[in-house]
């Protein structure tokens, strides 16, 4: 698929110097920018010539154009698929006079992006004219991702689960562990509400502890991943060669947050326990 841009565009949408090899772009005349894929599919190299069919014309036209640019987004439909060349030599090589047949502009919020199209679309027109979204044209890949999220989300709440029950036993045996010296303590005069608040500092302490070593633990994977991509993935199925990770900073603070809550909680349980202990019973063997 050839796109005839001007090179203006070709940064401002499509941000060609992030996925270039070098920063020429349409320095000849006849320059054409291809994937690096599709270079080499057809064992070229930049310098070299390519020859473009028109077979769209019913008179069959051919037009040599030399390569200066490769590019490359680890996206197989477009490193395989797309190719780039001035927006005057395509209308010539098309036949097209000073026509465009399409137009790709990008928006700065895409939550807006339904809006958008809804004003697009009453201002095209109808037929023959036709409107596609980034997320019409990437459907099947953005129903995957659909199809794994909810998976992903259970698994993050079976090991939140897990991880509440975990910290609830160990308080609870350390509540157990340590009722001989609990009922010394009320017994020389200290109050079961001091005994709790010793409890609950414990859980915090644990939950502090745990949060953060499992945040920095999260964080450097997250940093290995994003520089080196350690994990990789079969490219023709997931349409991308590495795992693609985002640091967000309010799950940094939203997940710690719910640990800690859920350790204060764990370590609160336990703590009303005191209150049935017999001391009595607990200090007949010491």
């Amino acid at each position: 698929m050839v796109y005839g841009v001007n090179e203006s565009s070709l940064n401002n949408i499509f941000n060609i110097d992030e996925f270039a090899t070098n920063r020429t772009l349409f320095n000849v005349e006849n320059s054409i920018i291809i994937g690096e894929k599709l270079a080499l599919s057809l064992n070229v190299s930049i310098g070299q010539e390519l020859i473009l069919f028109n077979i769209v014309d019913q008179n069959l036209f051919a037009k040599k154009f030399i390569i200066t640019n490769f590019f490359k987004t680890e996206f197989p439909e477009y490193d395989k698929m797309l190719a780039f060349i001035d927006v005057k030599q395509a209308q010539v090589f098309f036949n097209m006079e000073n026509k465009i047949s399409g137009i790709i502009f990008n928006i700065d919020n895409q939550l807006n992006l339904k809006e958008v199209v809804s004003q697009v679309s009453e201002q095209i027109g109808g037929f023959p004219y036709t409107l596609i979204t980034w997320e019409e044209r990437h459907f099947n890949l953005l129903e995957w991702l659909k199809v794994y999220d909810l998976p992903i989300k259970l698994i993050i709440i079976f090991i939140m689960i897990i991880g509440f029950f975990n910290i609830a036993a160990s308080l609870w045996m350390i509540v157990i562990e340590k009722s001989t010296d609990y009922a010394i303590l009320n017994t020389l005069g200290l109050h079961y509400s001091v005994i709790q608040r010793i409890i609950l500092r414990q859980g915090i302490i644990i939950g502090v502890t745990g949060s953060l070593i499992g945040t920095l633990i999260a964080l450097f994977f997250l940093l290995l991943q994003l520089n080196f991509n350690l994990i990789s993935i079969p490219e023709d199925i997931y349409f991308m060669k590495y795992l693609p990770v985002k640091i967000n900073i309010s799950f940094f603070i939203l997940y710690p947050l719910i640990a800690l809550i859920l350790s204060c909680l764990c370590s609160y349980l336990p703590s009303l326990a005191i209150k049935r202990f017999n001391i009595s019973e607990i200090l007949k063997y010491e």
